[in-house]
């Protein structure tokens, strides 16, 4: 009844939105592509912007991605919920972000089509297609967006959706609603939304940086390849499912012990780190001090917009460091320490590092 990853309405729209990502690859300048979320979906976007730029940076092109996430950087450590219900901020706040642009490619994310932050960007979107292309990402079916008021605003969630897929037809917009199920957690849209969400994001933008590196075209056989080397993670992910298991259990009984889980890690694996702690509390109600994430080079890692937060307090010291000087003292046999690892080249600093919790 409802579209999937891999079906064809759902390959033919990331076709048309590769098309228009691309043109502004080719030709940066004046030109924006602009990936925006809340909670989850904003650290989605965060992590697919910057990712693509040094992707695109290293191969000698300009970078043309940025991120908008409600409440600014500190929402992608910590909880900011207040932002998410204020369609007039967002739509302020992406305004401010492509001043000086002519066109921009705009991607709202929200999985439960439920967001008020994003909402009020689509607006402002809709409202100046002389600039904006806008495409609305998440994972239910119009019908069912968000129909609540919202104070200080004279539309709904579901309002803009339903004018999102009436542009659509037009050819002006792009929905992208593939339903992937109910959730572990019912509500908790990070978890099978959260990965549908990065394997769009990724599929739509790498695949959009080889069009424009290889100069060929893209079609459907292409998009359903690379949709489907995901399901190869999937599968390979699932057949370690007894030495996840084992340390899903070690952990729980860290926390059930007073103690904590601290990840450590490198690049992409110690920034996804980052983000599982930060979900940790509002999606199980945990203490913000029970699950940290460390990051091996702190903020120059990040590469987050508004730079360095540890001013802010201690869930904001994010580096090795930062766990060095703050919370290796006070490191016990009820603590857990979980190292990610994107390749083998990074086992000598993190061996260094777990000698020292022993």
């Amino acid at each position: 009844q409802f579209p999937g990853l891999q079906d064809a309405s759902t390959v033919r729209t990331i076709l048309g939105a590769v098309d228009h990502i691309a043109a502004i690859m080719q030709e940066p300048g004046e030109q924006v592509v602009v990936m925006s979320g809340c909670g989850t979906s904003g650290r989605m976007a965060y992590l697919a912007a910057t990712t693509c730029n040094s992707l695109l940076a290293a191969s000698g092109r300009r970078p043309c991605c940025a991120y908008l996430i409600a409440g600014g950087d500190r929402a992608l450590l910590t909880s900011q919920e207040a932002p998410e219900d204020d369609p007039l901020l967002g739509g302020r706040e992406l305004q401010e972000a492509v001043t000086g642009k002519k066109k921009v490619f705009y991607i709202g994310i929200t999985c439960g089509l439920s967001a008020p932050y994003v909402a009020g960007q689509l607006d402002l979107c809709l409202q100046h297609p002389e600039t904006f292309t806008p495409l609305l990402l998440g994972f239910n079916p119009v019908h069912l967006a968000r129909d609540h008021g919202v104070e200080t605003w004279d539309k709904t969630v579901k309002n803009v959706a339903e004018e999102m897929e009436l542009a659509a037809k037009d050819n002006k917009a792009f929905v992208v609603n593939p339903v992937v199920g109910p959730e572990p957690i019912t509500g908790s849209t990070r978890m099978k939304g959260g990965s549908a969400t990065k394997i769009l994001l990724d599929t739509m933008l790498l695949l959009a940086a080889q069009k424009v590196r290889d100069q060929c075209p893209v079609n459907e056989q292409t998009v359903r390849t690379f949709l489907g080397t995901y399901t190869q993670c999937l599968e390979s992910v699932y057949s370690k499912a007894d030495a996840i298991s084992y340390l899903i259990t070690n952990s729980g009984k860290s926390l059930q012990a007073s103690g904590h889980i601290y990840y450590f890690g490198s690049e992409t694996s110690g920034i996804m780190g980052l983000i599982d702690a930060s979900e940790c509390v509002p999606t199980y109600g945990t203490d913000p001090h029970d699950v940290r994430g460390f990051l091996r080079g702190g903020y120059d890692t990040l590469n987050n917009a508004e730079g360095c937060l540890d001013s802010l307090g201690a869930l904001y010291r994010i580096s090795w460091q930062h766990f060095s000087q703050d919370l290796l003292g006070r490191f016990n046999s009820s603590d857990s320490a979980i190292f990610l690892l994107s390749s083998s080249d990074e086992l000598g600093d993190c061996a260094e590092l777990a000698e020292k919790l022993k």
